[in-house]
């Protein structure tokens, strides 16, 4: 296994294109040139044959973090997403040990801050919480409740 996709050449055969990174393509030479001291290689772990290859894929050289999809991990496994089961917590136990034994993070997307709070007592400790979207749509409704009491308050 290997994370050459992952790194732009030499180290690696990732294609340019990353527009965005390099300021449009301002920068397009000088982002590539440093862009691979920079990158994290990140692998989600989502489904049962990952977590059967745990080792394989955590001792891969250039990995820098497993990360869990908890709701495809959850399909994978037969649970339906959404609750912190114990078949669940287990299959995070086993990343988040894995990941210890080869020196690399582990962390996983969570539905609520308690679940944050459980994952790292396993010792995971890298997290993404929520979305642009549903944090636009939540600021909106905030500032529309706060107009429509506004508006009641006269």
């Amino acid at each position: 296994m290997t994370v050459s996709a992952a790194k732009y050449p030499p180290a690696g055969k990732r294609g340019s294109g990353a527009w965005r990174a390099s300021n449009y393509y301002q920068n397009d030479a000088e982002y590539r040139k440093n862009a691979n001291s920079s990158l994290a290689v990140v692998l989600q772990i989502e489904t049962r044959e990952a977590l059967d290859n745990l080792d394989d894929i955590a001792s891969t050289p250039g990995v820098d973090a497993l990360f869990i999809g908890p709701a495809d991990l959850a399909l994978s496994l037969g649970i339906e997403p959404g609750k912190l089961t114990p078949e669940l917590l287990d299959a995070c136990q086993a990343v988040a040990n894995a990941a210890k034994k080869y020196g690399i993070a582990s962390g996983s997307d969570v539905a609520s801050i308690d679940y944050m709070m459980r994952l790292q007592e396993l010792s995971l400790s890298l997290f993404t919480y929520g979305s642009d979207p549903d944090f636009v749509l939540q600021g909106g409704r905030a500032v529309a409740k706060s107009f429509h009491d506004a508006f009641l308050a006269k």
